[in-house]
């Protein structure tokens, strides 16, 4: 028996944009909750004293987090 896949994150409404609108499993939420986590507690290890390494940090945390929505999100048709 084929299961259905459960995707982590909504897709927008074509008409609002493109991308994700929210977190669809508990996964999801709990991916969310650890890229929030993950921001606050460099900003406040790494901030004001190195805010360009803060910076690009932070650049490679949504880049990773950007990417985990691609995989596991719904695609745009399915909404």
């Amino acid at each position: 028996m084929k299961s259905k896949q459960t995707y982590w994150f909504h897709a927008k409404d074509p008409e609002v944009g493109v991308g994700w609108s929210g977190p669809a499993s508990w996964q999801g939420w709990v991916s969310l909750a650890l890229y929030i986590a993950a921001v606050v507690v460099s900003a406040a290890l790494m901030l004001p004293q190195r805010f360009g390494s803060y910076l690009l940090l932070l650049a490679v945390l949504s880049a990773a987090f950007i990417a985990l929505c691609i995989v596991k999100g719904a695609p745009r048709s399915e909404r």
